[in-house]
């Protein structure tokens, strides 16, 4: 990606790099992720992780609701889209998840599906802790640099997943249209302190 923004503040050049590593990331990484979603050790490693989120959650309520939205368009694949986005959610609860349905039209007329689950109390808890646990690096810096530019108001907190990207396995934070939203409602302003201190440290 081309310096293009070269008079914008320290800060905004702060996060265009963010973005850049967590493409290069990303990139550097896809083909060993595919061979340890292939390995069985990779699966002994998922149930670990699930089970580690499982006591977690006894001790950390954070979330209170979390919604997951994404527009399919005609040229894109509806199957490959939602066993995409089943893959937001842990393991364990991902077989119960139900994904409402929309049909609509976009704004040059052209045929889109809206699809939407929403998930509450604990299973909301394990499905944001399931995302963070699955971002690079790069992604969890640039949230934690911009999380509070994130907010609508004091608990609705707006995420961003890159869509073509979750499609080929990778959970990656982005900004612009082609992308997956989340909408995750905090228990209350101490939440969005814990969540920083302690899974995006």
């Amino acid at each position: 990606m081309k310096a293009i923004f070269t008079r914008v503040s320290h800060a905004a050049h702060s996060k265009q790099t963010l973005k850049c590593d967590i493409l290069h990331e990303t990139l550097r990484s896809s083909k060993h992720a595919l061979h340890s979603r292939q390995s069985s050790a990779t699966g002994k490693a998922t149930v670990a992780v699930v089970g580690f989120l499982n006591l977690d959650i006894v001790e950390r309520s954070l979330v209170r609701k979390l919604e997951i939205r994404v527009i399919q368009h005609a040229t894109e694949s509806r199957e490959k889209l939602l066993r995409a986005l089943k893959t937001l959610f842990p393991e364990e609860i991902r077989n119960r998840i139900e994904i409402s349905e929309h049909k609509a039209r976009g704004h040059y007329g052209n045929p889109i599906v809206l699809y939407t689950c929403t998930v509450e109390g604990t299973d909301a808890n394990l499905t944001l802790k399931w995302i963070l646990s699955k971002m690079p690096s790069a992604s969890k810096s640039l949230l934690r640099a911009t999380i509070h530019e994130r907010l609508q108001g004091k608990i609705n907190l707006h995420l961003r997943i890159h869509k073509q990207l979750l499609v080929e396995g990778h959970i990656v934070l982005w900004e612009g249209d082609e992308t997956v939203k989340i909408l995750v409602q905090l228990k209350n302003r101490k939440a969005l302190e814990e969540l920083i201190g302690t899974y995006l440290s």
